[in-house]
């Protein structure tokens, strides 16, 4: 019987993985939203203007840049 792991790993080539295979990284998440605030700003554009660029909502551009 194939796992959810299997196909995932069919699918990708590789194996993904998944919350439970590691400690979550939260900081990693912080310096990414830090870095991604940054860079809009660098770029004269507000998180609406960035979200409707990427097609992101004002409400989820600004959850990843808090992380």
């Amino acid at each position: 019987m194939r796992t959810v792991r299997d196909a995932r790993e069919t699918r990708t080539g590789r194996g993904a993985k998944t919350k439970d295979e590691g400690p979550d990284v939260p900081g990693v998440w912080s310096a990414y939203g830090v870095l991604l605030q940054y860079l809009r700003k660098r770029a004269g554009l507000n998180q609406q203007q960035l979200g409707d660029v990427i097609g992101y909502s004002l409400e989820q551009v600004a959850s990843v840049e808090q992380g």
